[in-house]
């Protein structure tokens, strides 16, 4: 039984052993830690709240280029033209926003 528990423990530390380059490779390094840091709040400065931003005054833009355009005063071709490039722009900024989960 004692054998058994020996064989056992022997299989253990010879993968270990294999492991050792892995382990080494996968230490952490400090520098690295802090770039990784520093790219992930970039990330989400970025990615979270510019983007969000962007989006959230694009749309209000564009609600207001439709009202706008869609004034008695305003119609004809041209502003049909527009409202229709504006009202495709507001459905790109909503379907990114949904897309990319802001």
């Amino acid at each position: 039984m004692h054998r058994e528990a020996m064989d056992s423990a022997d299989v253990i530390v010879q993968d270990s052993d294999d492991l050792e380059p892995f382990l080494a490779a996968a230490a952490v390094n400090p520098a690295k830690q802090d770039a990784d840091q520093f790219k992930d709040l970039f990330e989400f400065v970025v990615e979270g709240v510019l983007l969000s931003v962007v989006c959230v005054l694009g749309f209000l833009g564009n609600c207001l280029a439709i009202y706008v355009l869609l004034k008695p005063s305003m119609r004809g071709a041209f502003s049909t033209l527009l409202t229709a490039l504006v009202s495709f722009d507001a459905l790109f900024l909503v379907s990114f926003a949904t897309k990319n989960e802001i």
